[in-house]
């Protein structure tokens, strides 16, 4: 996603740029960013436009262990 801050810090916009993620997921980070506020950019003590790109994704899954540490098994 690109989101767009306007020099006040309100988004002014979020662009989908691709996305694997199901249509409501999407649909709630983009709400979800056009309601926050940020910190705009400076440039010589003017606030200024900036934009930046955020990347979503699921979570990693993590490593199944093919077996548990000691201290685990006995139920310590």
């Amino acid at each position: 996603m690109l989101v767009l801050v306007a020099s006040n810090g309100t988004v002014d916009s979020v662009l989908v740029l691709k996305s694997s993620l199901p249509d409501v997921l999407v649909g709630y980070a983009v709400d979800s960013f056009k309601r926050a506020k940020f910190v705009p950019g400076f440039i010589n003590k003017h606030a200024v436009r900036s934009q930046f790109v955020v990347k979503l994704g699921t979570p990693a899954a993590e490593p199944i262990l093919e077996s548990q540490p000691k201290s685990l098994k006995q139920g310590r």
